[in-house]
């Protein structure tokens, strides 16, 4: 689950773990991103939650920093 900075809008998308240092969202309903991004260039939007059919994890927001700018 992915949340949205500013509003609070909660998305479920899929995480593809092909490099767990760099998850890339897959989002079949195109309303976080329309083409497969790492986790970390997707603008405007942090974790909020992480879970498959065993376990499930928060993520702590507050260490979270905004993606820094492209070069």
């Amino acid at each position: 689950v992915i949340e949205r900075r500013g509003d609070g809008t909660q998305h479920m998308v899929t995480l593809w773990l092909e490099s767990p240092e760099r998850p890339l969202v897959i989002d079949p309903t195109g309303f976080a991103t329309r083409r497969l991004l790492p986790l970390a260039d997707l603008d405007g939007w942090q974790p909020r939650a992480v879970f498959n059919e065993r376990a499930q994890y928060s993520v702590d927001t507050s260490v979270l920093a905004p993606a820094s700018p492209p070069d």
